[in-house]
């Protein structure tokens, strides 16, 4: 407990330290019979911070597999019982190197002395071998090379004022997490130029971690390199006309920006929005047209939930028949505003499908879509399309011609796109 609870501490960031030594009790550990969780409170002499708790979780449940999780509870205690144990006393625990930041670190018994950041290396030497997947490294294989984006860094103080330093990067094959041993100075220097959405390359060895449960890159180089962009070489560009951003609730997750801006980098002319049942990302992307000037087109437009409330007889004109919205079908369809008036339309009928019509999901009653079509282009979307899902159901040509009344564009190939 001792050991665990010492390599927990962020010894360098206690605000309330005790005259002699550091000290703990532990008041309760008990380990639940049918969950295996592990419930322990430790009284300290002094203030630990918040992530030290969290440290501490994370490493009983490594050191311990036995436990499925932990509930930790460390706390300050002004008197502690004659029982307490000492942890370290307290002219051990590291201050900050004295005020002075090591330009050095000892490996190995030997002096090893750190280079300064040198344009994009950050560490060690220059890496010159090509990289492998990160889903390809093998346990315990030395001298891998890996490139990927930081989604998360962070480091610890641990002893003589050094640090340890790991960042979580992905290559979008698998993820992998780096750690590597650093002076104060040198980590300061890198977490200046290393943020979350960089792209690095590593090279180091791949061992197990037992504080991660997990193999981990022990980097010997890294350098700072820049994102591998997807291009469209195509001679005739395509244009998007279906493309969410987050406002589409759990189906979409770029930023309205991003998607404008890879479209342009791709040499794309125009671009369409269309979110599911929303058109809040219209106003970001227009003042980004407008503020970074981009030589692109927005084409305004959502991903509908299309009902029928007509019954249309065999060369007759469709009759309402009442909707319920409870027990109604809705299908995907795509609305795409081709002048002032289409997007005015468009406006509407998002206004009524969350007024009127919501249930579950923003409805649009064909009737509804049937009076306010103009300057609207209208297209079969996705899988989930009335057009799409009548072949999947073996609709005769009859049916499905009924199924092409509103349908302009068709969108075939967006079925193997998505999977289905």
């Amino acid at each position: 407990m001792k050991a665990l609870l010492e390599s927990s501490i962020s010894w360098n960031s206690i605000k309330k330290h005790p005259k002699d030594s550091y000290r703990y009790y532990v008041r309760q550990a008990v380990i639940e019979k049918d969950t295996n969780i592990l419930s322990l409170e430790v009284g300290l002499n002094f203030m630990p911070k918040k992530s030290d708790e969290d440290r501490f979780k994370l490493i009983l449940c490594s050191e311990f597999p036995q436990i499925k999780a932990a509930e930790v509870k460390l706390y300050y205690m002004e008197e502690l019982p004659e029982e307490a144990e000492t942890i370290r006393p307290v002219s051990k625990a590291p201050t900050g190197n004295n005020g002075k930041d090591k330009e050095s670190i000892k490996r190995k018994g030997q002096k090893y002395q750190e280079s300064p950041i040198t344009g994009n290396r950050v560490l060690g030497k220059k890496i010159s071998e090509p990289s492998v997947r990160i889903s390809e490294i093998l346990s315990k294989e030395e001298g891998v090379t890996v490139e990927g984006m930081i989604f998360r860094k962070g480091s610890r103080n641990i002893k003589d004022g050094k640090k340890l330093v790991n960042y979580l990067i992905t290559d979008n094959s698998d993820s992998a997490c780096v750690k590597v041993f650093v002076s104060g100075k040198k980590w300061e220097q890198m977490d200046a130029l290393l943020n979350e959405g960089d792209f690095i390359k590593v090279r180091g060895t791949v061992s197990y971690d037992s504080f991660e449960g997990a193999d981990v890159i022990k980097a010997r180089d890294i350098e700072k390199i820049d994102a591998a962009l997807c291009e469209d070489k195509a001679e005739d560009r395509r244009v998007e006309l279906h493309a969410h951003t987050k406002m589409s609730a759990m189906d979409g997750l770029a930023d309205v920006q991003e998607l404008i801006d890879t479209a342009a980098n791709f040499g794309h002319k125009a671009i369409a929005i269309t979110d599911h049942g929303v058109v809040q990302a219209f106003p970001d992307a227009a003042k980004y047209i407008k503020e970074k000037k981009l030589d692109i087109k927005i084409i305004y437009g959502l991903e509908g939930y299309l009902v029928d409330d007509e019954q249309i007889p065999e060369g007759g004109i469709p009759v309402e028949k009442g909707l319920d919205s409870k027990t109604a079908q809705s299908y995907h369809i795509i609305l795409l505003a081709k002048d002032k008036e289409g997007l005015k339309n468009l406006y509407k009928l998002v206004s009524h499908s969350h007024l009127d019509y919501f249930y579950r999901k923003p409805r649009i009653p064909k009737s509804l879509l049937r009076t306010m079509r103009a300057g609207l282009i209208i297209g079969s979307a996705c899988e989930a399309g009335e057009v799409f899902q009548g072949i999947l159901k073996g609709y005769t040509e009859k049916q499905l011609k009924k199924c092409w009344i509103f349908t302009i564009i068709s969108k075939f190939s967006h079925c193997k796109t998505t999977g289905f």
